[in-house]
């Protein structure tokens, strides 16, 4: 067995890997086209996906996304690097490829905490619950349990709730085209989630991987961003709506509801006839919000992490 980082001849390879390992594990599965493996900024051209051979078989891969914290965030904000590996379930050498991608990914957490001395750094994992012989593996290597992922549906054709925004307020659709506005959104999404920030870059590439879609934005009289939501979909049928925020001083005023609503009935005109999104079960505010707007659990994923 041999480990080489990715490179674009992989892509095909990676696919159909990927489409055996969904046939067998569907639940919770993500499909990833093969430009996001070295399009994607935090795959620095592939060096961040490491790929295992067999002879000249690609029998596996594991990918790291690492997620530094800002400068300016608490100290007790951590570094996340986000991994997952696939072993292709046709191989018969399950453990070892998988002890192979572990160790090569290890390695490269370690060189970024080894960067990111200023602040403690975690290795990060998220599998189905299902999935206990892939969770009990990463148990074993001293990962622990820190929280778990939620992704709820709602169906589109179910009656949608009115509400109101707040005097003063107006929300809008738009895609952040310049530079300019990404830097302007992304300044208050940094604020609200300084654990997850983004660069212009990932901004841009997140909003190039969708078939269509739109940030739904509330703005104040002074025309500052107090809340948004972003309205997308991938395929003919599911939408998402995701990265809900509403700046802190403009909390319990409605404007989630408000934005969310609007977000639904946009994929609804689109002829999307389902929404998805993500939440932490820790998160337990935002949980409620979205099952008193007629979302429902369909699905959890453990989260494992390890300090490095």
């Amino acid at each position: 067995m041999r480990i080489e980082t990715y490179t674009s001849e992989l892509g095909e390879a990676i696919e159909r890997l990927q489409r055996r390992y969904i046939a067998v594990q569907p639940q919770g599965s993500k499909f990833v086209p093969k430009a996001s493996y070295n399009q994607h900024p935090a795959m620095e051209g592939g060096k961040n996906v490491f790929c295992a051979f067999v002879d000249d078989a690609l029998v596996g891969y594991g990918v790291l996304i690492p997620t530094p914290a800002e400068p300016e965030s608490a100290q007790d904000i951590e570094n996340t690097i986000w991994i997952y590996i696939r072993v292709d379930p046709e191989a018969g050498n399950w453990v070892a490829i998988q002890e192979a991608l572990y160790e090569a990914i290890l390695e490269k957490c370690r060189e970024y905490s080894r960067k990111w001395r200023s602040r403690e750094t975690r290795m990060a994992i998220g599998y189905p619950e299902g999935r206990q012989d892939e969770i009990e593996y990463f148990v074993s290597k001293g990962l622990e349990r820190f929280d778990a992922l939620l992704q709820m549906r709602r169906d589109l054709s179910e009656p949608m709730p009115e509400f109101e925004l707040p005097p003063g307020v107006t929300a809008r659709r738009w895609r952040m085209e310049g530079k300019g506005e990404k830097e302007r959104y992304l300044e208050v999404e940094m604020r609200v989630w300084p654990q997850s920030p983004r660069t212009v870059e990932e901004l841009t590439y997140y909003f190039g991987s969708w078939k269509g879609g739109a940030a739904i934005t509330a703005f104040d009289e002074a025309g500052r961003i107090v809340g948004s939501v972003m309205a997308y979909w991938y395929g003919k049928w599911h939408g998402v709506t995701e990265d809900v925020f509403v700046a802190p001083d403009w909390r319990r005023k409605g404007i989630a509801k408000r934005l969310i609503m609007e977000g639904m009935k946009y994929l609804w005109e689109n002829g999307i006839r389902t929404a998805g999104l993500e939440v932490r079960e820790s998160n337990q505010p935002a949980v409620r919000l979205y099952q008193s707007l007629g979302y429902r659990v369909i699905h959890r994923e453990v989260q494992l992490a390890l300090s490095i």
